[in-house]
């Protein structure tokens, strides 16, 4: 057996532990939260273990966990979404605050890229031309649900190992297009300041 079954017949054990006793009055009481804790850490290990199989990505195991989303990285998530309308009341409502074609998703993980800040993830200059670049490169991808105005985009799971496994290249290789760029940018900004002072 390797080491990712192990892990797995692991959790799936101690889940049968905390089954075994959850019916139990104690249960209720709010001392025992940490083991109701402990459960859906657990769940959501068994959930990555399942994911990397099936779809073939590598999640690690030290990423922040919750019940209904998993942080990758500052710019990439896996939200659970229930359906919007009919859940709005819950504590999990979620939805897409500015859908492009005002679809929503329904009983659904997604994998979610966001740049809350736009083009300023490649400097205080703002350089749109080139996360334009960015965005419509991430967007050939096919996600599901687009979010233009928020700058984020969502992919269903189908689909989701491709842009899982290359979004840390794709990045890379636009921080590396900036580098020169900026030089670029700034050359052009200073010959601007320089025409004014002449003027």
């Amino acid at each position: 057996m390797n080491k990712i079954k192990k892990i797995k017949k692991m959790y799936e054990e101690l889940l049968n532990v905390y089954n075994k006793y959850s019916d139990e009055d104690f249960f209720n009481d709010y001392m025992f939260d940490d083991v109701k804790k402990w459960q859906s850490k657990a769940l959501n290990h068994l959930k990555i273990i399942d994911w990397n199989d099936k779809y073939w990505i590598d999640i690690k195991h030290d990423r922040d966990l919750s019940g209904n989303y998993i942080k990758i990285s500052e710019y990439t998530y896996f939200y659970y979404f229930k359906d919007a309308m009919a859940e709005k009341e819950k504590w999990y409502w979620r939805y897409i605050s500015r859908s492009d074609d005002w679809k929503q998703p329904k009983d659904e993980w997604l994998f979610k890229i966001e740049f809350p800040t736009g083009a300023y993830i490649f400097g205080s200059d703002y350089p749109c031309d080139l996360f334009n670049r960015f965005f419509n490169e991430l967007k050939s991808y096919w996600p599901k649900y687009t979010d233009t105005n928020n700058k984020s985009l969502y992919f269903w799971m189908d689909n989701v190992k491709k842009i899982f496994n290359e979004f840390d290249n794709i990045l890379k290789k636009y921080n590396e297009i900036n580098k020169e760029e900026y030089k670029q940018r700034k050359i052009k900004r200073m010959e601007e300041e320089l025409l004014k002072l002449r003027d």
